[in-house]
């Protein structure tokens, strides 16, 4: 149990300048944590609605909690009950307080053991949702949970839901949680669940110079021609920002990338997997690795994980010094490619100190050579994550 569509714009350089949009940022004083799951697997061929894409978790500076779900698909408004979720379906975040307990009964049967101290559901009984709290810690003196309803909303394929701190109180410094849908054969408080898909995370906001992770998503068949492999189909993007201040950098796609992929008559220079930083929104620097253009182009600084038809590459590419004049720096990263996984690190001394800024994952197809207009985009992800840099 607790076990959109794409258009081209009229160069694919102003399709890039027109994304890179500013993203409202959560309040300094709020601690986040974020988890991300793959899409497709869902068990029971549960619907797309019950099948989670991330999990955020955040703590306000008043110590309540904001949780929040993306599914692979809208929510219905009156979502279908089918097996084994004939009696209904959950949306819940669990919180592992104390993962030495195990409290035994609801919302399972009675007797039953299961590890997490506290819950906050999103429900689905056939007639109507609710929003509930369950706090289980009762049970490990004998006494029963306690259930109170809490505010919750779905809009689209997210899924979000309130917890008061007056009603966790006070928590550990770290701890246990994640996102979980379950389908109910049975009643609530028997032992007729059924796990359909989650991922688990810790909170730790003790850690000051803990990771900071942003997450974004996009939907599996929009690449923006039809010759793109499903390998330049990007599905998830995600940047770490360790406590290091270095950057993990990382692109699922929705196929694997080949250990030598071809390179079609549109791409016949190289092609690109890339994470895009907009340092300034204000600013739009001229030049590699586009052709030089009068009015530039966003966004100042890229890591690049590239194939000429002969070898990958991992680089980082520093647009800055072409706000004065000066040449983009370009310097080798590692990366690396596991199956539908590419991966990238930058340290923090390619980039230097930088302030809150906007980001997100790319492909594209060069059927020219890298500083000219032979760059085709393939696919990117419209809503841009943010770092914090407070």
């Amino acid at each position: 149990m607790f076990t959109r569509s794409k258009h081209i714009a009229p160069s694919a350089i102003a399709l890039l300048a027109a994304i890179l949009s500013t993203v409202g940022a959560q309040p300094v004083s709020a601690q986040i944590s974020a988890v991300a799951d793959p899409v497709g697997d869902a068990l029971f061929n549960a619907s797309a609605f019950q099948d989670i894409l991330t999990g955020q978790m955040t703590k306000t500076a008043s110590g309540d909690f904001e949780l929040l779900m993306e599914m692979a698909s809208p929510v219905p408004v009156a979502p279908p009950l089918s097996p084994p979720g004939t009696s209904g379906m959950w949306w819940f975040w669990l919180f592992d307080l104390d993962p030495t307990a195990s409290p035994q009964g609801y919302p399972v049967a009675p007797g039953l053991a299961q590890f997490p101290e506290f819950l906050v559901v999103v429900s689905w009984d056939g007639t109507a949702f609710a929003g509930t709290a369950v706090d289980r810690r009762p049970l490990l003196t004998g006494g029963a949970a306690i259930i109170t309803p809490v505010p919750f909303s779905i809009n689209g394929t997210i899924v979000v839901a309130v917890l008061a701190s007056t009603l966790i109180g006070v928590v550990p410094p770290s701890f246990g949680w994640g996102p979980r849908a379950i389908d109910w054969s049975g009643p609530v408080g028997s032992a007729g669940y059924h796990f359909v898909d989650g991922a688990n995370s810790i909170f730790n906001p003790s850690q000051p110079e803990s990771a900071q992770i942003s997450t974004v998503f996009d939907p599996v068949g929009d690449t923006l021609f039809p010759f793109n492999a499903p390998f330049q189909d990007v599905v998830r993007g995600q940047m770490t920002k360790m406590g290091s201040r270095n950057y993990d950098l990382l692109m699922e796609m929705a196929g694997p990338v080949p250990v030598n992929p071809r390179l079609p008559p549109q791409a016949n220079h190289q092609m690109w997997w890339f994470w895009v930083f907009d340092l300034d929104p204000t600013t739009r620097p001229s030049g590699y690795p586009w052709q030089a253009v009068s009015n530039g182009r966003p966004p100042e600084f890229l890591v690049v994980v590239s194939w000429d038809g002969t070898a990958f590459a991992g680089t980082a590419i520093d647009r800055r010094p072409l706000l004065t004049g000066g040449e983009a720096i370009i310097t080798p990263v590692p990366c690396r490619i596991n199956g539908t996984i590419v991966e990238a690190d930058l340290a923090s001394e390619l980039i230097g100190a930088v302030p809150t800024f906007n980001w997100g994952p790319f492909t594209m197809s060069w059927s020219g050579p890298v500083g000219s207009e032979g760059a085709n985009f393939a696919d990117y992800v419209p809503e841009f994550g943010t770092i914090l840099n407070p």
